[in-house]
């Protein structure tokens, strides 16, 4: 082979390493996967694709090689409205699409009105500034909240779980106990006229509007009975202090009433997850809020809850007559 021959050859190979060289860096680029990032104001807001959570904002996602355009997703947050982005277009390779969400607050209030004896009782809610009863907070968040009430002279009364539901109105009606008195449970019912047993005890007689004042009774927990002839009896668990107003205000039911249903409430993430009762098909869990199952009889039930690609969530459960039974759960992805 000539000289110039040989130089030729070398030319062609370092033009086809270099050209390699230039492939494999284009190759390199072209793997880097686009992706969206999608932020909320405010964040930890759920994205939703297809029934599938893709985990809370802030978030980075990088969409899988078969989705196809167009598509939704949708952004859920409790306390806020449903927000949806209809996507049109994929990121291009190397390249993010970026989403940002500004929330917006959804009405979740309650009311709670304070009545109290004696007159000239103060009312707090979660450590605000007390204020004389009677009182109504308007606008009450969602949730569990700390009511206390108070007079110079008397046993405070404390409730650190007053549970506030949507649109609802909840009326608390309050006895003080004198500190000057051994009492610490003031026990109502409605009708009145009912027999109190504390610890098997028999303790007095519930009069109309007057309650009954019982005690000295022992820090701690006990058992009141409630009875009166033609109503159901009543047990319940109390906890009281030596030093706080401990109120218990009871409605008997009668003997020959309709039995009260029971009723279901199931919220799943993600959502859009089968629910089974013993075997028959109560609905599937919705975008918000909870699937609500109502008049289900007093019985046990065999609960299922399923969703495709994800385990099934089992368990027994045994709602009592006029019991609300709500169950939240999140759903494991089957790996």
């Amino acid at each position: 082979m000539g000289k110039g021959m040989r130089i030729f050859s070398m030319i062609f190979l370092i033009i086809i390493f270099l050209t390699s060289i230039g492939y494999c860096e284009e190759t390199k680029r072209s793997e880097i996967p686009g992706m969206f990032s999608i932020s909320t104001d405010p964040p930890g807001a759920e994205i939703i694709l297809q029934n599938f959570s893709l985990g809370t904002t802030p978030l980075l996602y990088i969409p899988s090689s078969d989705l196809k355009v167009p598509f939704i997703f949708e952004i859920i947050k409790p306390g806020y409205y449903l927000e949806v982005r209809n996507i049109t277009e994929l990121p291009q390779s190397g390249n993010t699409i970026t989403i940002s969400i500004s929330l917006k607050p959804s009405p979740q209030f309650g009311r709670i009105t304070i009545l109290a004896k004696p007159d000239g009782s103060l009312v707090s809610l979660d450590g605000d500034k007390p204020v004389e009863v009677p009182y109504t907070y308007d606008k009450v968040p969602v949730g569990n909240h700390s009511i206390i009430v108070s007079k110079s002279g008397y046993k405070t009364y404390k409730n650190s779980q007053l549970f506030v539901n949507a649109d609802k109105d909840i009326v608390l009606q309050v006895f003080l106990i004198s500190n000057t008195e051994n009492k610490v449970l003031v026990v109502m019912t409605s009708p009145p006229d009912a027999e109190i047993l504390v610890d098997g005890i028999y303790r007095g007689t519930t009069l109309g509007s007057i309650p009954l004042k019982i005690g000295p009774l022992i820090d701690g927990k006990h058992i009141v009975k409630t009875r009166l002839t033609g109503y159901k009896d009543i047990v319940t668990e109390v906890v009281t202090q030596e030093f706080i107003s401990t109120n218990l205000d009871l409605i008997l039911e009668p003997i020959n009433a309709i039995p009260k249903s029971a009723s279901l409430k199931v919220r799943t993430n993600p959502y859009g997850a089968d629910v089974m009762l013993s075997g028959i098909w109560a609905g599937q869990t919705p975008i918000l809020g909870y699937l609500e199952v109502k008049n289900i009889p007093s019985n046990r039930y065999y609960l299922t809850i399923s969703l495709l690609g994800y385990e099934n969530v089992s368990e027994w459960i045994e709602p009592k007559e006029g019991e609300n039974i709500i169950i939240e759960r999140t759903l494991k992805s089957i790996k």
